[in-house]
């Protein structure tokens, strides 16, 4: 569900800045965030495919850093030729790549603050919770976009 609601948000982001939206002018691939060679898998798939890009949101270091092997392999330059976006923290990604990868930060400290207060808002009654906190993401910009 929350996968889905992130892609019709973006969806939505996307008609609302006039950018097209539809299945033919994107693709979605399901990846293993945790994977090398998953990530590396999703770009080689779009390459052979012939599909044209501009850009990548990824989401997972690891499938990252597969993506951007095979790109720095296929002599594709970032951000020149595609830019690429980190759904996640990049610590681990920037530190392999020794690159400066633009984000999309999520405020972990205030969804774990939220996440307590629900909790133990209901401890004394354990109910069904029916509790939703839009927490805002923020698009950190360096030299991957």
């Amino acid at each position: 569900k929350v996968n889905r609601d992130k892609m019709t948000g973006f969806n939505r982001a996307l008609d609302e800045a006039g950018i097209d939206s539809s299945p033919a002018a994107r693709r979605h691939y399901e990846i293993d965030p945790m994977s090398i060679e998953s990530g590396a898998e999703a770009i080689r798939r779009l390459l052979d495919e012939k599909q044209t890009f501009d850009g990548l949101i990824v989401r997972g270091d690891w499938a990252f850093i597969g993506m951007v092997n095979v790109l720095r392999e296929k002599k594709i330059r970032i951000p020149e030729d595609v830019s690429l976006i980190l759904y996640d923290d990049p610590a681990i990604a920037s530190r392999v790549l020794n690159l400066e990868i633009s984000h999309i930060w999520q405020p972990y400290s205030e969804q774990l603050s939220n996440a307590l207060e629900i909790l133990t808002r209901n401890l004394p009654r354990p109910l069904p919770i029916n509790t939703v906190h839009i927490i805002q993401p923020t698009l950190v910009v360096r030299k991957t976009s």
